[in-house]
């Protein structure tokens, strides 16, 4: 998610916020590796997740699909960014 988060940043996750009605910064789970992105709902049951870095491109979810390996843990509440 560089340039907006950086590894070693410490984020701040509402786990009860795991379906995005409203676009956001989400803590993921995709392929079983965590990650934050950006999430914007395209359909109702599709995401578009987005990177802020431009090395990844934009990624289409089906919700219907989500389960160990992939999935939405919650919404970015906050960030404490290391200097």
């Amino acid at each position: 998610m560089e340039p907006t988060l950086r590894s070693g940043d410490v984020v701040a996750v509402d786990t009860g916020d795991t379906l995005p009605v409203l676009d956001g910064l989400y803590l993921l789970v995709i392929g079983g590796a965590p990650c934050v992105r950006r999430v914007h709902r395209c359909a109702p049951n599709r995401l578009e997740i987005l990177s802020d870095n431009p090395r990844y491109g934009p990624i289409l979810l089906d919700i219907t699909q989500f389960g160990d390996e992939t999935a939405i843990v919650g919404k970015l509440l906050g960030a404490v960014i290391r200097l």
